[in-house]
């Protein structure tokens, strides 16, 4: 029955290399320490004040330009809100980061205003705007 010329397999050998290959990619993949992030965002500089303030003046220009041209409310609550986005997306210098803050929070009260279509609340806050565009001279 048993044949007395056994040979000797690799069976084993293969075995044990498949589950230490399969450990290494669980490892790879579920431990964080084990790998950088995959879509690891390089750190930012700031920017120089004078190129902020170029920044700033081009988005506040622009939208000034726009909401002339807006006929209706929500074309201009549109407007004001691109010009928000513009404005969270520009590289601030660490000195400005709270007037950027200001002028960020000013325009979304602009935006709340145009979309609640209440005159007062429109006229308080471009009168905010434009306070803080003077005390900035932006």
């Amino acid at each position: 029955m048993f044949h007395a010329h056994h040979h000797r397999s690799l069976f084993p050998l293969a075995v044990v290399a498949i589950t230490v290959a399969l450990a290494a990619v669980v490892l790879w993949l579920y431990v964080p320490t084990a790998r950088a992030p995959f879509f690891a965002e390089a750190p930012r500089d700031s920017a120089s004040p004078s190129s902020y303030k170029d920044s700033a003046l081009r988005v506040l220009f622009t939208m000034d330009e726009r909401l002339a041209l807006a006929a209706t409310l929500g074309a201009r609550e549109d407007v004001v809100s691109a010009a928000g986005a513009e404005f969270l997306a520009l590289r601030v210098p660490v000195e400005s980061k709270d007037a950027h803050l200001q002028m960020v929070i000013a325009l979304d009260s602009l935006r709340r205003a145009y979309a609640g279509a209440n005159d007062a609340r429109i006229e308080e806050a471009i009168q905010r705007l434009a306070n803080l565009r003077a005390s900035l001279s932006l």
